[in-house]
């Protein structure tokens, strides 16, 4: 197929998510006012991590969709889920920015890392993570697998001015592993950077 087809072929297909009853009432409506939702939320850590409840909630009904079409070689629904899953991730991204206070150098090190793409069942025990420290601390708490940008660890908890992230998938098992001390140490190395504005030496 010439690139002038492919083309051609991807406008089509863009059109025909755009113009699709659905993705208009999902984008018109419900991702709109979670957008407003997310502004209004401003600094408050209950309203934030309850706006990240809905937001975990339509990631995984929308992951649901593409998976469907998928399997039923659906490419129009297939390419409404994908543009939808990253308009909601897109939202996120945007409420993170605004309570790290588009500090561009702490973000961008925050965002070089490899971005696991897909939302699973860990993401309960994320969000019940993320409710204890709202509720005992008052913190705000960023779920980082809602968003594009937050990839290290699974919390990024915001108080009093400090930024720590937090991993909770750890154990006996996980902590054998080469691959997963590496990230435990790249993890603690931005830590320290972020609450003292250095990079720590390699240990």
């Amino acid at each position: 197929m010439s690139q002038s087809n492919f083309l051609n072929r991807d406008l089509a297909l863009s059109f025909e998510v755009l113009t699709s009853p659905f993705y208009q009432e999902v984008c018109h409506h419900l991702l709109f006012d979670l957008f407003c939702s997310t502004r209004e939320a401003e600094r408050n850590p209950q309203a934030i991590f309850d706006l990240q409840i809905q937001v975990s909630i339509l990631l995984r009904a929308f992951q649901k969709l593409k998976a469907e079409a998928k399997r039923g070689n659906d490419q129009i629904e297939l390419a409404t889920t994908k543009r939808l899953i990253v308009i909601l991730q897109q939202i996120m991204d945007a409420l993170a920015w605004r309570v790290l206070e588009y500090d561009r150098a702490k973000i961008l090190l925050m965002s070089d890392h490899h971005n696991t793409g897909h939302l699973d069942e860990t993401i309960l025990d994320d969000l019940i993570k993320a409710k204890r420290i709202v509720d005992n601390n008052n913190a705000i708490v960023l779920v980082n697998d809602l968003t594009n940008i937050l990839r290290y660890g699974d919390l990024t908890i915001i108080q009093s001015g400090t930024i720590d992230i937090r991993e909770n998938k750890s154990g006996n098992a996980s902590g054998r592993n080469p691959r997963v001390r590496d990230q435990q140490r790249n993890l603690n190395k931005l830590n320290e950077f972020l609450k003292i504005g250095t990079l720590c030496a390699s240990s």
